[in-house]
Order: structure tokens, then sequence, then C-alpha cells
């Protein structure tokens, strides 16, 4: 029991389910943490050239390389769902 200003107040029934709880919820975000600054040190930097990938023709034609704009446009790469 807990003395609140006169007032008795019992405990959660659940009180030690509370403290492994908070625990493992610290643990967990510790990691996604360190995961994501461990991603971030192989991300590139502002200025950096991006990585060069292909993609292939919606048409059938041959698969088209970001490299291949290089030097010459700029490129807008949109992601999403034209269903």
């Amino acid at each position: 029991m807990v003395s609140c200003g006169g007032a008795v107040r019992h405990p959660s029934p659940f009180h030690y389910l509370e403290i492994p709880f908070m625990l493992r919820a610290f643990r967990h975000r510790y990691a996604a943490r360190a995961r994501q600054l461990a991603l971030e040190a192989g991300a590139p930097r502002i200025g950096d050239l991006a990585p060069d990938f292909a993609l292939s023709d919606a048409g059938g034609g041959p698969a088209i390389r970001l490299s291949g704009f290089r030097d010459q446009r700029p490129v807008a790469l949109i992601f999403g769902s034209f269903t």
C-alpha cells in the first residue's frame, strides 16, 4: 500500500510486469537506434553521386541505367503503385 495525502492506494496487481516491460522497451529502442546509426554510416552524403542501378523497361526494351543520365539532365525517381 502507498499513502498519498492520507488516501491509501494499492499498487497495481500487475506491478511485477511493469519493470520488465520497461526494460524490454528500452532495450528494443536502444537496439533500433544502434541499427539506424549503423545503416546511416553507409548512406550517401550530401554531394555524393547516387549509386548506379538498372531498371528494366516496361515496354520490353533494354534496361535503363542511372549512370546513362549522368551529366546530361536531372533525374527524378518516383516510387509508388499505379495500379
